[in-house]
């Protein structure tokens, strides 16, 4: 015995239209979210984000000014630093351009990572100096 499939109904169109939350903002927004582009920020989601970004700038200020001292190793950046080695050895140029980082901030995090035990140094076959994760071979 077949038994009909009936499809899912989607409510109309405009039900999921409606005005950003914020006062004086008339801007249409859309699937039902509070938010427009303009105010998306006042997202729990975002504002989570924005906030850690800003932690995460501060930290790199401060290694900047104090050194590898200053390093949280299990911060954002340093993770950011670990995941990129997972994918394989890197020069600090290259790291840092990945990080968006300077050089010296690079080797900051790279020297704090490195007394940890996490990152290691080593050369290419090339003579070149890369970094990689502890017990990886270039």
């Amino acid at each position: 015995m077949k038994v009909a499939m009936t499809p899912p109904t989607l409510p109309p169109r405009d039900s999921l239209l409606r005005e950003c939350a914020v006062a004086g903002c008339a801007t249409t927004t859309h699937d039902a979210k509070p938010y427009c582009v303009d105010h998306v920020e006042l997202t729990p989601y975002a504002h989570g984000l924005l906030e850690q970004l800003a932690l995460q700038a501060l930290e790199e200020e401060r290694v900047a000014r104090e050194g590898s001292s200053a390093v949280d190793l299990e911060g954002l950046t340093a993770r950011s630093l670990l995941q990129q080695l997972e994918l394989g050895p890197l020069s600090l140029a290259r790291l840092a351009r990945k990080l968006f980082l300077s050089q010296e901030v690079a080797l900051c995090y790279t020297l704090a990572l490195q007394e940890a035990g996490r990152v290691t140094s080593s050369s290419s076959r090339e003579g070149r100096p890369l970094l990689a994760l502890t017990g990886v071979r270039p």
